[in-house]
C-alpha cells in the first residue's frame, strides 16, 4: 500500500489539507457576512442554513474557478455543490468544529446534529478511469515497449496507479519510503 504524504518538504499542503482549508474558510466567511456572527457562536440553525446555501448559492457567491482569491472577481463557489460534495464540506466542517471542541475553544458542536443532504451512490466515477478494454489495450502496449529504464518505469508506474487509485500529485510526492 501506498499511504498519502501529509506535506511535501517545501512546506506545501496536500490535496487534502487544501480541501479543509476551503471548506472551513468557505464557512467562516458565509457565517460572518450572512448570519453575522463569530464562528464560535454558530449554531445548528445557522449550520442548517449553510447546508441549503451550499446546495443553492446565491448568485453573487458565485464565480468562475480560474480567479485568484485577491482579485475582486473571486467567489468562494462556482455554483450549487452536489449531494455529495456538499457532504464532503458538511463533513470537513463537523470534523473541524469537533477539533475545536476537544481544543476547549468551543462547548459544543452544532453539526452533530446536521443531516447530510440525501444522494444516490452511483460506485466509482467511470469517466475518469480506463474501462477494462482500454486498460487491456495499455498492458499490451507496456508489454511491447522495448527494455529500458523508462519503460521499466512505467511498467512499474501504470498498474500502480491503475491499482491503487492515486492522485496525480500523491504519485508526484510518493518516495519509496511511503511504500509499504
Amino acid at each position: 500500500t501506498v499511504k498519502a504524504p501529509a506535506a511535501s518538504a517545501s512546506g506545501r499542503l496536500s490535496p487534502t489539507q487544501l480541501a479543509y482549508r476551503k471548506e472551513a474558510e468557505r464557512f467562516l466567511l458565509w457565517v460572518t457576512l450572512e448570519r453575522r456572527c463569530a464562528l464560535s457562536s454558530a449554531t445548528v440553525e445557522d449550520c442548517v442554513a449553510y447546508r441549503d446555501f451550499l446546495l443553492a448559492p446565491p448568485p453573487h457567491w458565485c464565480g468562475p474557478r480560474a480567479i485568484p482569491r485577491w482579485q475582486a472577481g473571486w467567489r468562494p463557489l462556482e455554483g450549487p455543490l452536489s449531494p455529495r460534495s456538499c457532504s464532503y464540506a458538511l463533513s470537513v466542517l463537523g470534523n473541524l468544529f469537533g477539533f475545536l471542541v476537544q481544543q476547549v475553544y468551543l462547548t459544543g458542536n452544532p453539526w452533530r446534529a446536521v443531516a447530510a443532504p440525501r444522494y444516490v451512490l452511483r460506485g466509482p466515477d467511470i469517466g475518469r478511469g480506463l474501462t477494462t478494454a482500454q486498460w487491456n489495450h495499455v498492458r499490451a502496449a507496456l508489454a511491447g515497449l522495448p527494455v529500458d529504464l523508462a519503460s521499466q518505469r512505467l511498467q512499474i508506474a501504470l498498474p500502480l496507479l491503475h491499482d491503487t487509485g492515486l492522485r496525480l500529485g500523491e504519485l508526484l510526492a510518493a518516495t519509496t519510503d511511503d511504500l509499504h
